[in-house]
């Protein structure tokens, strides 16, 4: 054979060039787009798990119905209470049955609350400034349980209320606490 076509056979042409090119890279985009897969498939199991959280929050929540009045209406069904969250908070001993069962009652609504504190953020931030507004809330605590938790963390219109839950419930009222200004930027429920 001659050394004209040995050396031609031999010297990669252009096309080989380009060939072994992407031979090399492969690898790396099968592995790239592996994990963008496999971040695309845990992004949406997550979003599927807070959404079965949230479908069991609001079972309990429907519930709870008429339990939470006295979160909604300060002169109806908080001001009877307050008396008695006062005496469970000095004198727990003196309370009769009907107000221990009224007790309960608002500290299931409490656990209630604590459980969706529990499953937002440890702080909550919401982003309401461009380019970040499309984000919105890190938390996936709804909106209308937000409301309830700010009228827990109500100094002026519930105090009374709000002692009981700083006594009783020390780590939600550290919650409270930490989130009361993103809380209160909140609007009412949607």
């Amino acid at each position: 054979m001659s050394p004209l076509i040995e050396i031609a056979l031999t010297q990669p042409g252009p096309e080989s060039l380009w060939v072994t090119f992407f031979k090399s890279i492969l690898p790396g985009i099968v592995a790239a787009l592996g994990i963008i897969a496999a971040f695309t498939t845990y992004r949406q199991n997550s979003r599927v798990q807070a959404s079965n959280l949230l479908l069991k929050l609001e079972e309990h929540f429907n519930q709870l119905g008429s339990k939470l009045f006295f979160l909604e209406y300060p002169e109806t069904c908080y001001a009877p209470i307050a008396p008695i969250l006062s005496q469970c908070m000095t004198n727990p001993d003196s309370l009769h049955d009907d107000q221990r069962k009224l007790i309960m009652d608002v500290d299931e609504c409490i656990r209630f609350l604590y459980i969706c504190a529990l499953n937002a953020p440890d702080t909550l931030h919401f982003l309401k400034h461009w380019p970040w507004k499309w984000l919105g809330s890190t938390s996936r605590l709804p909106h209308a349980y937000m409301y309830y938790l700010r009228q827990l963390n109500d100094r002026t219109d519930k105090p009374v209320l709000y002692s009981y839950v700083r006594k009783y419930f020390p780590t939600m009222s550290d919650w409270l606490d930490r989130n009361r200004a993103a809380l209160e930027a909140q609007s009412m429920p949607r």
